[in-house]
């Protein structure tokens, strides 16, 4: 089974390593609802990872499109394939919470 986490105490296990965000990007793509999101985002981006998680364990390509999100993430260059999902996911928020009383 191949882990998402880039590093390995022996280095980097990828050349351009990949975060946890560019593998639910590319999961966000295929699996994704706007609809879900708003009604329960911690739950339907769980099970957005875990799928596209499990999908990346028999497929390389989503490792490599995670990778290449990544790497448009930190230059800032993002094109008509990535701007939905990291627009998606860089708008959403959690509620905010009730106020306290006391």
């Amino acid at each position: 089974m191949r882990s998402s986490f880039p590093f390995s105490p022996q280095g980097p296990a990828d050349p351009t390593p990949h975060s946890p965000a560019g593998i639910l990007a590319v999961g966000f793509e295929r699996y994704g609802s706007e609809e879900e999101l708003a009604k329960d985002a911690i739950t339907h981006l769980y099970d957005v990872y875990v799928k596209i998680n499990k999908d990346g364990e028999s497929d390389e390509s989503i490792h490599d499109r995670a990778r290449e999100f990544f790497v448009k993430m930190e230059a800032g260059a993002f094109d008509s394939s990535t701007t939905r999902s990291a627009g998606t996911l860089r708008d959403w928020r959690l509620p905010e919470p009730p106020p306290c009383r006391r």
